[in-house]
């Protein structure tokens, strides 16, 4: 039907109309779903947000739970509160987007022990430390603001992360030249000869004319006596809970005064280095067999005595180079030096292989540095020199500090 016109006007035929009203309902349904697809996008954006934050706050209490946990490997006296210090530290200089990382130390610092998959808060020994940080009403930040939340009235959400590390338990031997150089200028002797037709050397303060090994000598306490002290203080530090350590002496060859069993009582390791009263060389053994110190060390934590879920370590102190080779002969030679230390490199890589890590302490300036410094590094371990019973102290409490720590949850 066509259109008529009737007093200039016009009139719309039904198709026309109905169009019309389509175009009318999509501009309004448009600007609905326009409301509804801002909203979403805006939720996006808070839950990315809300995201982001979070995994902020995670990083930075596990930063904090590892850097604190630490400090529990060092003297048990200052422990706690280094620990309290270093984890704040740590935690508080990671970033969140929503500001400041806020953290209670008095609540939000918690000691205890881990055991498999339980933490217990002041539960002995105490090896595992927990940092739990908190964006939520009550906090000096507050929970944390939403970008676009407050369109749809939500306005902040509450955010907590926790991160517990623990220091791992290790199965520890400590390796100790007893050879004939480690002994002068100690208390255990007061020859001014090594043995007979031996002529002193500059340096020593042997006091008279005859060999008296075993006799104390008041004029002096390096280097031997200050590694028994410096050992004695260092093994305090482990804990017999879950730790086992063991000891083991090398000269000619490596022997042990506790037959190199790994042990929790560290009363035993204590009294058994304060029992070493006589030097290996007034029995007649007067060389350094490093690569035997090691290889009985490895063969103790490979036995049944060893846990298969603890740190290995061997912690290997001499001040000399060796001067035995692998078949055990010891004449001081060149080529038995040269021998001794390919011994002692082969034997390192052979602990490295198994996953025992070596830290050597270089003591005084007679060591072989460049070849303890090969046999740490072919183990993951550390090189370390002393010169004097406070470099040892040090040597040892920052051998204490290496011990590794992990995330356990």
């Amino acid at each position: 039907m066509n259109a008529t016109c009737n007093g200039g006007g016009s009139v719309m035929e039904p198709s026309e109309l109905e169009i019309s009203g389509e175009r009318g309902s999509m501009a309004i349904l448009m600007a609905m779903g326009l409301v509804a697809f801002l909203g979403v996008a805006a939720l996006a954006v808070d839950m990315g947000y809300v995201y982001t934050a979070r995994r902020q706050l995670q990083v930075a209490a596990d930063a904090g739970a590892l850097a604190g946990v630490r400090e529990l490997a060092t003297s048990q006296s200052v422990a706690e509160a280094n620990a309290i210090a270093k984890a704040q530290q740590v935690a508080t200089a990671n970033k969140l987007v929503g500001g400041a990382i806020p953290i209670n130390t008095a609540t939000d610092i918690q000691f205890g022990s881990w055991a498999s998959p339980t933490f217990t808060v002041n539960g002995t020994p105490k090896n595992a430390l927990r940092v739990t940080l908190r964006k939520t009403s009550g906090t000096t930040q507050g929970p944390l603001a939403l970008l676009f939340g407050p369109t749809v009235g939500l306005n902040s959400v509450e955010i907590t992360a926790s991160g517990t590390a623990v220091l791992a338990a290790v199965d520890m031997i400590l390796v100790l030249d007893t050879s004939s150089s480690m002994v002068y200028d100690t208390v255990w002797t007061t020859c001014t000869k090594l043995t007979t037709g031996t002529t002193v050397r500059v340096g020593d303060k042997w006091t008279n004319s005859s060999c008296g090994c075993g006799t104390p000598n008041a004029s002096g306490y390096q280097p031997f006596d200050t590694l028994r002290a410096s050992a004695k203080i260092f093994i305090s530090d482990f804990n017999p809970i879950v730790d086992q350590l063991a000891m083991e002496t090398f000269a000619n060859t490596a022997k042990s005064p506790i037959n190199r069993t790994l042990i929790s009582p560290f009363t035993t390791v204590s009294s058994t280095i304060d029992a070493i009263t006589t030097p290996d060389f007034c029995n007649g053994a007067r060389y350094t067999n490093i690569g035997d110190g090691i290889a009985k060390g490895v063969a103790e934590l490979r036995s049944v005595r060893a846990r298969a879920s603890t740190a290995k370590i061997i912690v290997l102190v001499s001040d000399g180079a060796p001067t035995c080779n692998s078949t055990g002969s010891c004449t001081g030679s060149l080529s038995d030096t040269n021998a001794g230390k390919v011994f002692a490199r082969q034997q390192a890589a052979v602990a490295g292989g198994y996953g025992i890590v070596i830290h050597g302490v270089s003591l005084g300036l007679q060591a072989d540095r460049p070849l303890m410094q090969d046999i740490a590094q072919a183990t993951g371990g550390s090189e370390h020199f002393a010169n004097s019973a406070a470099d040892l102290t040090g040597v040892f409490a920052e051998i204490r500090g290496r011990i590794p720590v992990q995330l356990v949850n």
